[in-house]
């Protein structure tokens, strides 16, 4: 008898250890919510009596109408009342959850005021769920990989911490890496997640127009990398073809003007002419080399090119440069 008595002690220890322990029954959500709606129950019975009561007074006994405003006004308060009475027992019973839903609350007010940035969620849900190492990456579809709030693509090294994927609307969000021991506080956890799930939502989409941005600027550099290269291009092309012809050109007239005949007054002015002409069309296109490609920003900069520009200028001017450092080609 001594030792089914101890038995049965033993059984009721070991339950009681792990509901304290280890959270058996989810006894902490259970007592949670039937004090919730054991209270709420009782508020809405002692409205309903105090309504149809009350009216049944002043009308002067039962009417259908009465009983049908205290239904009304019962279902009407329902909502609001349960979530008052929520808060009450969260801030009693579970005080890190409901600490944590007040942050996370509290952020997505500034939020939508425009006082913080959507990626300032991160260490938000750190101090809700009492984690500094908890880490926020969220899911990129083009990508079809996870990004920090930088748009960077970290490896997801197994360094210890637990991994929580993050759904809103069956669709996937983003993954949380938090402290193993948050595992036992489901409760908090859950709380804290569930109330930022828009937050986090405009966080991934404001990092997916980040990246967007940045692919945009790749584009755009790329497509001034291939402009610049191919004004390179055509200055080598008309220095190193049309102007180099117009100065051999320039020169074969020069010898043939040589050999002419004193006599021969006419031909030679022509041969002048022509010359000029040469010399003429060889400095339009070095001008037009000269605007394609500028080859003295390359050689010298910006200031000794706008030194060139300003001196060919048929008004006085005068500038005042402000850029010290040497600028990249494309610039």
């Amino acid at each position: 008898f001594a030792l089914l008595l101890a038995a049965q002690f033993a059984l009721v220890a070991a339950i009681g250890i792990a509901v304290v322990r280890y959270r058996l029954y989810a006894i902490e959500q259970l007592v949670n919510r039937t004090l919730v709606y054991v209270t709420l129950t009782g508020l809405l019975l002692v409205v309903y009596s105090g309504i149809t009561i009350g009216l049944g007074v002043v009308v002067g006994g039962d009417s259908t109408w009465v009983v049908a405003v205290a239904t009304l006004l019962v279902a009407v308060g329902f909502r609001p009342l349960r979530s008052r009475i929520q808060d009450v027992v969260d801030r009693r019973f579970r005080r890190a959850r409901y600490e944590g839903v007040r942050l996370v609350r509290a952020f997505e007010d500034e939020l939508r005021d425009g006082v913080r940035a959507p990626e300032e969620i991160v260490p938000v849900l750190a101090d809700a769920l009492q984690d500094p190492l908890a880490q926020l990456l969220f899911w990129i579809p083009e990508a079809e990989a996870y990004a920090d709030v930088t748009g960077e693509i970290p490896r997801l090294l197994d360094d210890g911490r637990a991994r929580r994927e993050i759904r809103r609307d069956e669709a996937r969000t983003a993954v949380l890496l938090h402290d193993p021991s948050l595992l036992e506080r489901r409760d908090l956890l859950d709380g804290v997640l569930g109330a930022a799930a828009l937050s986090i939502e405009m966080a991934r989409l404001a990092v997916e127009v980040r990246l967007q941005l940045v692919e945009v600027e790749a584009s755009r550099a790329r497509i001034v990398e291939a402009g610049y290269e191919e004004r390179r291009r055509l200055e080598r092309d008309l220095h190193d073809g049309a102007q180099q012809r117009l100065v051999s050109l320039a020169l074969e007239l020069r010898i043939a003007q040589a050999e002419v005949s004193t006599g021969a007054g006419e031909l030679r002015m022509r041969l002048d002419r022509a010359i000029e002409q040469v010399r003429g069309a060889l400095e339009d296109l070095r001008d037009l080399s000269r605007g394609i490609h500028p080859a003295i920003l390359t050689e010298d900069g910006l200031g000794s090119a706008l030194r060139e520009v300003t001196g060919r200028s048929p008004i006085p001017v005068q500038f005042q440069l402000c850029v010290d450092e040497r600028l990249p080609d494309q610039i």
